[in-house]
């Protein structure tokens, strides 16, 4: 069974406390009310070892940190894994400000797949489901051929 959050009650899974009111770190706060942009890789580590969750369009509440992080430390070049850091902030407005789309990606049944176009390139976001309404990001794939026209 899930921990229960001191502060506030809110279960804490792999992304922290799923509460909507719970207080975060000052970086992370500020970054969560950052305008989309590019962050440090130490940036997103700070966010992520911490968890935070984020309201999507359908509803669910959707939790980026330690699964996202090792996911993208152990799968993938550094090159590649300090890139996908960076777009962090764009993972997480794809989220906010798009509908999923339900998805078996790699034969794995129970998740989402969140995608958006910005200028520059796309952004895939896809989810693994935790709970009722309760989602944590597996990965994040920022994609050049995916870019607004």
């Amino acid at each position: 069974m899930p921990d229960k959050c001191p502060q506030d009650g809110g279960f804490i899974g792999e992304s922290g406390c799923t509460h909507p009111n719970h207080k975060h770190s000052a970086l992370t706060e500020s970054l969560m009310k950052s305008p989309v942009k590019e962050i440090t890789p130490n940036e997103c580590d700070h966010a992520l070892k911490e968890g935070f969750y984020v309201d999507s369009k359908d509803g669910s509440r959707v939790g980026f940190g330690k699964n996202l992080k090792g996911h993208i430390e152990l799968g993938h070049s550094q090159k590649d894994a300090d890139a996908r850091k960076s777009n962090l902030l764009f993972a997480v407005d794809t989220v906010r400000t798009t509908e999923p789309k339900e998805a078996g990606h790699r034969g794995t049944k129970g998740r989402k797949l969140y995608t958006k176009a910005y200028k520059d390139f796309g952004m895939l976001v896809i989810t693994d489901a935790k709970g009722k309404n309760i989602d944590d990001v597996h990965t994040i794939f920022p994609r050049r051929s995916g870019r607004a026209k």
